[in-house]
């Protein structure tokens, strides 16, 4: 908003465009940061999703294989 007219804004108003301007700076600024956190938890997310991983493929896989119907070949298949 601007004026060529010297003493437009009266002191009232001026304080409250800038209370505005400040609200509005403030609401920037905080769905700044809300975006950043939402990016860091899937950063955090994916991350621990990778160290599950790594952790799995790491250790030694058990396989039991147990017939529990012989008559129809049915087997209970156990992995640890």
């Amino acid at each position: 908003m601007a004026s060529a007219q010297a003493g437009h804004f009266t002191p009232d108003l001026v304080k409250l465009l800038t209370a505005i301007g400040e609200g509005l700076g403030a609401l920037m600024e905080n769905a700044q940061l809300s975006d950043e956190r939402e990016q860091l938890a899937r950063q955090l997310v994916q991350s621990q999703k990778l160290e599950t991983a790594g952790r799995l493929a790491a250790r030694p896989i058990y396989i039991s294989i147990l017939p529990i119907g012989r008559l129809w070949g049915l087997y209970l298949v156990i992995i640890v």
